[in-house]
């Protein structure tokens, strides 16, 4: 889109479908947001036709509707925010009027782009903010997965991602029980969580690379993922080191020893699991050297490892949290030698003191 005089995105607040109070802030945290005005006039139905089909041409942008009162609450089940504006305040500001209107706010509390007015204009603001987003993204697919459960969850950071001056082709899928199937009757949570860690491969395919965040942990800089990619480099998967121990045997001994002192925490995950026999299982395999334990808080790895879906590193991962326990760090070391994956360990004390993770 050409430059032209950014203008600071309104104060004013828009009002939620359950009365909360909307800010530009709150729409774009995410990243940047086309917020489209139908207006009360005949071209209105029009607008809101179009809408899906702004909605998959542009899947880098968050898309809002703001309704009229003479529409009403029915508008025919559109899966985009739906928000009010009170006494037209926020119209006012921007390009006053009763004609459809679309604007593209920024990041960084600006416009982007618009006001575009008129069902036509809108159609062609709609072209270019499409052909903006094609072209100015760098780098690979990068998809950013973690789980909003828990009473460890840390809040969930979106941020857009940077690579110098330029925007990398990240998105972020946050697992929640209102974002995913927590297969209550089937499935302990933590077994189920152990999907969007292990499974985003398949729950959301396409992606160059995926990263996963334990929700304890946050990406707080705009330069995270562009440090996970140079981290992994030509390497299939990039993880940390565990900061205390070195071997699957070790960690099986520092477990079964905190549970058999009491250790609520290690007995309310672990109790009842079948570790012993599980590391057993590993040891067995005279081919399995046991050198190396991982931190799985927080990895990347390439879409090479599970380019066959019915055969790759992290369905096996999965299968091993099934059958034995949900103590991955036991099961991913053994995996990891199983389907001999180029995985290599950041050169970082632990990932607890790592300056790209809070």
């Amino acid at each position: 889109m050409e430059e032209y005089g950014r203008r600071p995105t309104p104060t004013t607040a828009l009002q939620g479908t359950d009365g909360s109070e909307v800010f530009s802030a709150d729409l774009t945290r995410q990243g940047p947001a086309l917020i489209v005005f139908p207006g009360p006039t005949a071209e209105a139905h029009d607008v809101l036709a179009e809408l899906p089909l702004w909605v998959r041409r542009l899947p880098k942008v968050g898309v809002a509707a703001v309704l009229p009162e003479s529409l009403g609450g029915d508008v025919g089940g559109l899966r985009v925010r739906l928000l009010r504006d009170p006494q037209e305040q926020m119209r006012q500001v921007l390009a006053p009027g009763d004609a459809p209107m679309a604007v593209l706010f920024g990041t960084d509390d600006h416009l982007a782009g618009g006001p575009a007015v008129g069902l036509r204009e809108i159609r062609t603001f709609i072209d270019d903010v499409e052909g903006h987003f094609a072209t100015m993204f760098a780098g690979p697919r990068v998809l950013v997965t973690s789980a909003a459960t828990g009473p460890y969850c840390c809040p969930f950071i979106a941020l857009p991602q940077m690579r110098e001056d330029r925007l990398l082709d990240v998105d972020f899928a946050c697992f929640s029980e209102q974002s995913h199937p927590t297969r209550a009757r089937a499935m302990h949570p933590r077994l189920a969580g152990k999907i969007p860690k292990m499974l985003a491969w398949a729950t959301n395919p396409g992606y160059d690379y995926y990263v996963w965040i334990d929700s304890c942990f946050a990406l707080t800089r705009p330069d995270a993922v562009a440090w996970f990619l140079d981290q992994v480099g030509d390497h299939d998967a990039v993880f940390f080191p565990h900061r205390s121990r070195t071997s699957v045997a070790a960690e099986l001994e520092f477990v079964l020893s905190g549970m058999a002192a009491g250790d609520e925490y290690l007995l309310d995950r672990y109790g009842g699991e079948d570790l012993r026999n599980q590391v057993a299982a590993y040891l067995s395999d005279s081919t399995f050297e046991d050198s190396r334990l991982i931190e799985a808080g927080a990895f990347i790895y390439s879409s090479r490892i599970v380019q066959d879906a019915r055969s790759n590193v992290m369905k096996e991962w999965f299968y091993q949290n099934c059958r034995w326990s949900v103590e991955d760090q036991l099961s991913l070391p053994y995996v990891l030698h199983l389907f001999d994956v180029d995985a290599v360990m950041i050169d970082a004390p632990s990932i607890y003191e790592c300056e790209y993770l809070h």
